[in-house]
């Protein structure tokens, strides 16, 4: 990239890191930026990813591949990646994967998406960011000519766009899927973890206490139950978003916690602003 894009980056505090996740078969790009490169902002990361995609009528078994990055839970056999998916994602019905040690070429998909980054936003648009607030909003215009402009020449895209991709798949999904806000994982993280309670996990270490753990699972959980105490798994169908929200926002108020009740007002904006 040109010095005027670094200086920019410099300039303007922008954060270091890019998350992407790419959908292999439609090419459908969602992307997220962090100040750092914690477990929990690549948790949070995941956990939006997961959201999103069940909101917007994704109702299948997903796969989420990730590299071994300590940002991700670590490799396979580590004991964050076993909590991540025993204690999360099982309940999402999400499987999450890891790409053999060392074979960068298991991530080839989301390694060329950042290149067409570098020659086609970043090299040309980074020094013309006057703010945090306008290279966020340049992101969100990029992210979506991307998925709903961009023709794409990959094996199997025949110069479809994402969206053109998605459609022809015939699958009963949402088009504005591809318009994933794009987000500073940092600040969401606190939103999450004070809704789900995430950092009470025990990550690190396997506590002594486990009738505190089953209590803290419990709690964990509450917001996957509805009124009459059905499952609906953070992903209802069509419709029933308000009943879910109600319930949370009941669960919330009896527990009496603004930050709670604060969680709940911004989670809701990012997933559902029109309800």
């Amino acid at each position: 990239m040109p010095l005027k894009a670094y200086a920019a980056i410099l300039r303007n505090k922008l954060p270091k890191y890019q998350f992407t996740a790419i959908d292999i078969k439609t090419r459908l790009r969602f992307i997220a930026y962090a100040t750092e490169l914690t477990f929990n902002n690549g948790l949070t990361f995941l956990l939006l990813l997961a959201y999103w995609l069940r909101a917007f009528g994704v109702f299948h078994h997903l796969f989420f591949q990730t590299d071994n990055g300590g940002e991700f839970g670590g490799p396979a056999t580590s004991r964050k990646r076993t909590l991540m998916q025993n204690f999360i994602f099982n309940h999402l019905d999400v499987s999450l994967l890891n790409i053999p040690p060392g074979q960068k070429q298991f991530n080839t998909f989301v390694e060329r998406s950042h290149r067409t980054d570098d020659e086609e936003f970043y090299a040309i648009n980074l020094a013309k960011v006057t703010s945090r607030a306008s290279f966020f909003k340049m992101a969100q215009d990029w992210t979506l000519y991307f998925n709903y402009q961009r023709p794409h020449f990959g094996k199997g895209m025949k110069g479809q766009t994402p969206a053109q991709a998605l459609h022809a798949s015939r699958m009963a999904i949402n088009p504005a899927v591809g318009a994933m806000p794009v987000l500073l994982l940092d600040q969401v993280s606190l939103y999450l973890d004070c809704l789900w309670n995430i950092s009470t996990i025990p990550w690190d270490n396997s506590p002594r206490n486990l009738m505190l753990v089953n209590e803290t699972m419990a709690h964990y959980h509450l917001p996957l139950l509805n009124q009459g105490g059905q499952h609906l798994g953070l992903y209802p169908p069509a419709g029933h978003y308000n009943t879910r929200f109600r319930t949370i926002s009941s669960a919330a108020k009896r527990s009496r916690s603004s930050g709670r009740l604060r969680a709940l007002a911004v989670m809701k904006s990012i997933f559902f602003p029109s309800l």
